[in-house]
Parts: C-alpha cells; sequence; structure tokens
C-alpha cells in the first residue's frame, strides 16, 4: 500500500492537487468536514493530512476548524504529518493552536502548486 494523504477541503478556493498529490505517489482521499476527516484518521492512519485553517466568531468553545481535527491525529494517528494552510489575517489564532498542537507545516495563501509539492516530496519517505 502507498503512501496515504488525506485532503480536507472545506472552504477550498485553491487548485485541486489530487493530480499532483498522486505524481508524489500519493493514494489521495478527500473529505469536505472536519468532521468527515475525523473518522476517516481512526481508520485509515494517513501519513500526511492537508486542511485548511479556519477562524470564525461562530466556534464558541475554540479557536478554528482545526483543533478537534488535531486532537485526533495526536490520539489515532501520531505519525501522520500536518500540513495547514492559511490566511495571512489569521496569523495570532494559528500560533495559538500551534502552542497546543504539532502542525508540521503551516503554508499562507495563495497556495503555490511547487512549495506544496516540494514540502511534501521532504515529509514522507
Amino acid at each position: 500500500m502507498g503512501k496515504q494523504l488525506l485532503a480536507v477541503i472545506e472552504q477550498g478556493g485553491y487548485p485541486n492537487f489530487i493530480p499532483e498529490y498522486k505524481a508524489l505517489g500519493f493514494n489521495a482521499d478527500i473529505v469536505n468536514s472536519v468532521r468527515k476527516a475525523s473518522k476517516a484518521i481512526k481508520k485509515q492512519k494517513p501519513d500526511v493530512i492537508v486542511a485548511e485553517f479556519n477562524v470564525s466568531q461562530e466556534f464558541r468553545d475554540r479557536v478554528s476548524n482545526i483543533e478537534s481535527l488535531l486532537a485526533k491525529v495526536e490520539s489515532d494517528s501520531p505519525k501522520s504529518k500536518v500540513i495547514l494552510f492559511y490566511e495571512k489575517g489569521h496569523m495570532a489564532a494559528l500560533e495559538a493552536v500551534q502552542k497546543r498542537f504539532t502542525i508540521d507545516v503551516i503554508l499562507p495563501f495563495p497556495i503555490h502548486q511547487e512549495k506544496l509539492m516540494s514540502v511534501l516530496a521532504t515529509l514522507v519517505d
């Protein structure tokens, strides 16, 4: 079985990188919510998780969409590498989350394909 990548695309607004993930040898799955990603992590234990960091005042008990996912990674798939895409204006919120959870790579929007592919190539042998 090849390398597993889980892409969590909640809002999108950037290119579909699935062909590039596959070109790097990843079996790539896409989900459209953190809830679905949490279920997938429990079953798959992906090598890499690529997700968007979103901040909203609607999150009552947390800063962002990603904290529950990161907690699931720590408990069910601690060897998974995490790449987060983020808006530069959300850096302070992201730094707060980074103090509590391991995030291997953060990439600001707009996402540059070459940078993402370079990062992925170095994360997993």
